[in-house]
């Protein structure tokens, strides 16, 4: 019974591993989409803020 192995040329290549940023709490928070108005919809389809 053979073992199945990959061609050397069809190997995956390893991704560049990226350096860590670290965000400060007010980025992290834009991030996420906090703290940002809120709209729904009213009387009449009008837009109106909570």
């Amino acid at each position: 019974m053979r073992t199945m192995h990959r061609p050397a040329r069809n190997q995956k290549e390893p991704k560049p591993k990226r350096a860590r940023k670290d965000f400060s709490e007010r980025e992290l928070r834009e991030l996420m989409g906090m703290d940002r108005p809120v709209y729904r919809r009213g009387k009449g389809g009008a837009f109106r803020q909570r």
